[in-house]
């Protein structure tokens, strides 16, 4: 039930982006301009898997349906939510959000309050509520996400971002530095010393990597823009206590924009170690 109303959600916005053409679904602003829809978002991916060792064909198809909305109370206090909620075809269901109280006082200076990202996930892992994260690479969805936390941010191009969570019925410390969004990097360990992990994100002009390294895995992306809005991946994850290769990727995608309209995506394809196929890729989405 709920993915038929997914479905035909995501007709009516698609119908809803040719008709209104150049509509705008970012930044749309009340009329005294203290609410704000950042983003809609509604996506769709679709995976086939070519076995390599028989004639098996294997299919996988996702949709996404995601907000992200702010509310200015004044120049100091405002609130930040957003919301994204998947359907799979191979029947898994979930929904990710955040809902926070920011306090920012003068330009150097944010406090936030909430259930939100924690500072592994603002700092290397695309937001849930766009395009990136929904086909979001397997090292990148490794790293911790939202939890009930309390962080703050010191600077302006370059920050320095703490914060601490109640996770899984423990504290859980975060601790990042962010040199103009070009070098991120951040450490995190839970209050049990049974979880932690460190991750690097660099962003140059043509190439954009993050790894990362925690008590059970090891893993690597990397992403290289090519001309002609191409671009080839790597995403492998090594499980350096089991001995095992959970994921192990590469590949070339080519993105692509429908002319006066809000729809665009990827086609392409790459190999996968783990499931021994070659996989193609073909998305859509409304926005991004």
């Amino acid at each position: 039930m709920i993915q038929e109303f997914l479905k035909n959600l995501m007709a009516i916005l698609f119908v809803f982006a040719f008709v209104c053409g150049k509509a705008q679904i970012t930044n749309i602003y009340s009329p005294d301009s203290s609410l704000v829809l950042k983003k809609l978002y509604v996506g769709a991916i679709q995976a086939t898997n070519f076995s390599i060792d028989s004639l098996y064909v294997e299919n996988w198809t996702g949709f996404r349906v995601g907000a992200n909305a702010a509310y200015t109370i004044n120049r100091i206090f405002s609130l930040n939510t957003f919301f994204s909620t998947d359907q799979n075809s191979d029947g898994y269901s979930g929904t990710i959000n955040s809902f926070v109280f920011e306090t920012r006082l003068g330009k150097k200076f944010l406090w936030v309050n909430g259930f939100g990202p924690q500072v592994s996930a603002w700092f290397h892992r695309p937001p849930p509520v766009s395009f990136a994260g929904h086909f979001e690479p397997w090292t990148k969805a490794q790293l911790p996400g939202g939890a009930l936390s309390s962080r703050f941010e010191i600077g302006v191009t370059n920050k320095v971002v703490g914060s601490v969570a109640r996770k899984n019925n423990q504290g859980e410390f975060h601790l990042g530095f962010n040199h103009k969004q070009k070098f991120l990097t951040s450490v995190w360990v839970n209050q049990n010393q049974d979880s932690w992990g460190g991750a690097i994100t660099l962003n140059l002009e043509k190439i954009s990597t993050t790894a990362f390294l925690n008590q059970t895995h090891l893993g690597y992306f990397a992403w290289i823009t090519l001309p002609q809005d191409w671009g080839t991946y790597l995403d492998v994850g090594f499980d350096y206590r089991q001995k095992e290769i959970p994921r192990g990727e590469f590949g070339v995608l080519k993105s692509y924009k429908i002319k006066n309209y809000k729809l665009g995506g990827v086609i392409g394809g790459g190999y996968s170690y783990e499931q021994r196929a070659i996989r193609g890729y073909l998305t859509i989405a409304l926005s991004d």
